[in-house]
């Protein structure tokens, strides 16, 4: 699988990681055979690849499954995947308002969202992973009935 790297700084490299921009343009001349040729070897075959994006200035650095590349104006337009992983959903409890309710993961998040009302989250809640804990705790507790036992 080809890994395409690119350096990208702070501001966009936050929202890149975030999940917030999905995509990067470039302009790569076609006198730099490698990435020139590795782009369009993408675009001709729809070959699968990876994005490798590092911050220089600190050096933290993610990886994303790519998702399209397209050759536009003298420049390449590169795009992946959000990163998310389905964490579950919420199908019967006796919380009725919690029904349909799905939760994702990122790298430093997590997002909820009602599946029945949205089926892609763009509508999505999200919150860091301590809020997120203590959300699961209360939920618990007001699906189990435990906050009704104690009044």
């Amino acid at each position: 699988m080809i890994t395409l790297v690119f350096k990208s700084i702070s501001p966009f490299f936050e929202k890149e990681r975030d999940n917030l921009k999905c995509g990067t343009v470039r302009e790569v001349s076609s006198e730099d055979d490698t990435i020139f040729g590795l782009l369009m070897q993408i675009i001709q075959t729809r070959e699968y690849f990876r994005v490798k994006i590092i911050n220089p200035d600190t050096e933290e650095e993610f990886m994303r499954k790519g998702s399209d590349v397209t050759y536009w104006d003298e420049k390449f337009i590169i795009s992946w995947e959000r990163h998310e992983t389905f964490v579950g959903k919420v199908k019967a409890c006796r919380a009725s308002e919690f029904n349909g309710i799905e939760c994702l993961e990122t790298d430093d998040q997590y997002g909820f969202f009602r599946s029945d009302v949205d089926i892609r989250p763009s509508s999505c809640t999200w919150i860091s992973p301590d809020a997120a804990e203590h959300l699961f705790e209360l939920f618990v507790k007001h699906a189990t009935g435990e906050t009704e036992r104690k009044k």
